[in-house]
């Protein structure tokens, strides 16, 4: 993701504090402090809501040393286990069922996918990796783990996660050689957005393309893509993009969100922001739109549903790393705090 200087992310301060706070009941409920951490790589629920983690990395010993990367856990707040990880593996997700905690490696450590207990924190096996991973999944009844490598291929692995077999999907590579997140919606298709601004809707069982989107519909120019998301109950699907200018420029680019009511005629909504964003997720439930955006001073904006109005700004003093939602709709957002600290901040709208 591209980063911007010092000027914009004081304009983007000033555009949070002119957005109106009407109608926003997100409240600040409580605060996790995170020692030994500088940086939250991302943040995970299970499917209970009871039980958070967090992937961790603190300050290497010296200046050419790997960060310490930790995975810490909490349940219902309480502090459960902080877990020693291999540099690398930053991303975290729960299989639907609960039965396993899975973190990827998205840096060139080739560390492969990491299976691990929740309760514990015990890894039960590695399912391994030539390349290192730019998003994956588990598939919606939990038996397979469904992974995007960084590389040469264009296709898709595919893990039992009960034989640890690997089989690997083709894909068209027409639409992108780069996936930038997975997510599946209901009727066994796999969602995968493309760094230009595409998505496809792929049967995992066939490897066949059954539908197509992109942001580059009515856009003359040159599109990058950004972060995508889908809700839970797959009626939406958003994606960031940004036109390109036709000469590299040093000036803002000007980032929106393409939203497309997956089961309906209507063509896609749009909603402009102000700053390049880090994440987007739909809350469990509402399908409200929290955008992540980037900044000196992060912020997460939230949007109602269907008509994508902007409803509430919730505020972060400093850099906002990630967010994610808990099946009960509440928020956690994570970031760098003062000293050698991080901190986790749990929002909840009642």
């Amino acid at each position: 993701m591209l980063r911007r200087s010092p000027l914009f992310a004081a304009a983007l301060s000033l555009w949070l504090l002119a957005l109106p706070a009407a109608g926003g009941d997100y409240r600040r409920s409580s605060s996790i402090p995170i020692q030994s951490c500088r940086h939250v790589d991302s943040l995970a629920w299970s499917g209970d809501g009871h039980l958070l983690v967090a992937t961790v990395r603190g300050a290497p010993a010296q200046p050419d040393a790997d960060e310490p990367a930790t995975l810490r856990a909490w349940r219902d707040g309480v502090a459960r286990y902080s877990v020693r990880l291999a540099p690398g593996l930053y991303q975290a997700a729960f299989s639907p069922d609960g039965a396993l905690l899975a973190l990827a490696d998205r840096s060139d450590r080739q560390s492969g996918i990491v299976l691990l207990d929740p309760a514990t924190g015990a890894a039960s096996a590695t399912l391994d990796t030539a390349w290192p991973i730019a998003a994956f999944a588990f598939t919606p009844d939990s038996t397979h783990v469904v992974a995007s490598p960084i590389g040469p291929q264009t296709g898709l692995w595919l893990w039992d996660v009960r034989t640890r077999r690997r089989e690997t999907r083709p894909l068209d590579a027409r639409l992108g050689n780069y996936q930038q997140s997975l997510d599946f919606v209901p009727g066994g298709l796999l969602a995968i957005s493309y760094a230009g601004a595409n998505v496809g809707f792929w049967d995992l069982r066939t490897g066949q393309l059954r539908r197509r989107l992109s942001a580059r519909d009515g856009i003359a120019s040159d599109v990058m893509g950004g972060p995508a998301a889908g809700s839970r109950e797959g009626k939406w699907l958003a994606l960031a993009y940004t036109p390109l200018p036709p000469e590299p420029t040093f000036l803002p680019y000007n980032w929106s969100v393409r939203i497309w009511d997956l089961g309906g005629t209507a063509p896609p909504a749009t909603v402009k922001l102000p700053q390049d964003p880090d994440l987007l997720a739909f809350r469990p439930g509402t399908a409200l739109l929290a955008v992540q955006l980037f900044g000196l001073n992060g912020s997460v904006v939230l949007f109602e549903p269907g008509s994508w109005k902007q409803r509430q700004s919730l505020p972060w003093s400093g850099t906002l790393d990630t967010m994610a939602f808990a099946p009960d709709g509440a928020l956690a957002l994570a970031g760098p705090a003062a000293g050698k600290s991080c901190r986790v901040e749990i929002w909840r709208d009642r």
